[in-house]
């Protein structure tokens, strides 16, 4: 059947030495544990998009809390709502 019409798929050879990426054992939790008191910005898909400003206070498996000292304010806010995280230092791996 495949003959002529179809050609078998070919696909890149990957060489692991030369790509520069993040260890796969590492997950966004500890990522942000190792992140606990610094200063993000958390965009949240919550009423269709919402942004929290604030220090990283603590994190489980399911939720975060991020303070805003400025106008006293805590948020927790639940993973499955997360969009992405802005870090304002320089992260911790």
């Amino acid at each position: 059947m495949n003959g002529t019409y179809y050609k078998n798929p070919t696909f890149p050879v990957i060489d692991d030495n030369n790509i520069d990426r993040i260890d796969n054992d590492i997950d966004i939790n500890t990522i942000i544990k190792n992140n606990i008191g610094k200063k993000v910005i958390v965009h949240m898909n919550y009423k269709d998009h919402s942004v929290f400003d604030g220090i990283i206070e603590c994190i489980n498996d399911e939720i975060m809390i991020v303070s805003n000292y400025e106008n006293n304010t805590s948020y927790l806010l639940l993973f499955s709502y997360l969009e992405y995280i802005e870090f304002k230092e320089k992260i911790s791996l």
